[in-house]
């Protein structure tokens, strides 16, 4: 049963939910890295770049937020506890599976929203090849991993109080959607840009390209390591428990690389070539 207790603690992270949303600050040190130079604060690249990174972070946050929100009520009312990792308890009540969903979607959102073209934008019909998008390498082992993971799950449908199938089937739904995510990012219309604008465009979009990759990475590793985990549950080897850890590190190093802000070491002066020219 869901108390007074749970319903109030999720109203509070609903209430910090909003509030993150309407309050990400990026600063200049942020946009420089987007950038890959040092961007003036009053220009409109400056002004493109801080919005992106504002409203990216809030939805991400939002997202985040909303998820732990939900593995609290799901962890309270069906395991009667809590947990952040990979075995204990049921996924929908974890915070990291959860909060990893609740990001992919944010993110989804967040982007999904950028690519929207106004109506009076004109388009342009342009013969040069769009660049491929990074992040190949990410998406391709999170494919692999989920396809494992509902193998894995349609295998132990006949295995008793186990669940692996669901598991599965939630975590390729996650996945799916940083694919669609991915994919409204490269095939989005484009309005016709100046060159400087171009160049905003193309970083924003190679950023955004790889931020979703490592998030489809840590969702595609969860997936796996949690349908291990239930697929064979007490009966797991130590080689399966190990995989069960190595996954959980392959999430959570992912999911840190997907961070919409610059190392703890980036400062301005890394980055002294001229707008249109940093690598």
């Amino acid at each position: 049963m869901i108390g007074p207790l749970t319903i109030l603690l999720v109203s509070v992270l609903g209430v910090v939910a909003v509030a993150t949303m309407l309050s990400v600050p990026a600063r200049d040190r942020d946009v420089a890295w987007l950038a890959g130079a040092a961007v003036p604060v009053d220009s409109e690249a400056g002004r493109v770049y801080r919005r992106y990174l504002e409203r990216h972070r809030g939805y991400r946050l939002a997202g985040a937020w909303f998820g732990v929100a939900l593995a609290i009520v799901v962890g309270l009312a069906w395991d009667s506890q809590i947990h952040a990792g990979i075995g204990a308890g049921s996924p929908f009540g974890d915070l990291l599976f959860c909060g990893v969903a609740g990001i992919v979607i944010g993110s989804l959102l967040a982007e999904t929203y950028r690519l929207s073209l106004p109506r009076d934008a004109p388009a342009s019909a342009s013969l040069d090849s769009r660049p491929a998008l990074g992040g190949q390498a990410q998406v391709t082992g999170a494919r692999i991993m989920t396809g494992i993971a509902l193998a894995l799950g349609a295998l132990g449908v006949a295995i008793p109080a186990s669940t692996p199938l669901a598991v599965a089937v939630a975590g390729a739904v996650v996945v799916l959607v940083a694919e669609l995510t991915r994919r409204a990012i490269d095939d989005r219309r484009r309005p016709a840009l100046s060159e400087a604008a171009r160049e905003v465009d193309a970083r924003i979009r190679r950023y955004a390209a790889r931020a979703v990759a490592h998030l489809e990475l840590s969702a595609g590793a969860l997936t796996l390591g949690w349908t291990v985990s239930k697929t064979f549950g007490d009966t797991g080897s130590v080689i399966g428990t190990l995989l069960v850890l190595a996954f959980l590190v392959v999430a959570v190093v992912a999911l840190h690389r997907a961070r919409p802000r610059p190392p703890r070491s980036f400062t301005i002066a890394d980055v002294t070539a001229p707008q249109g020219q940093a690598a």
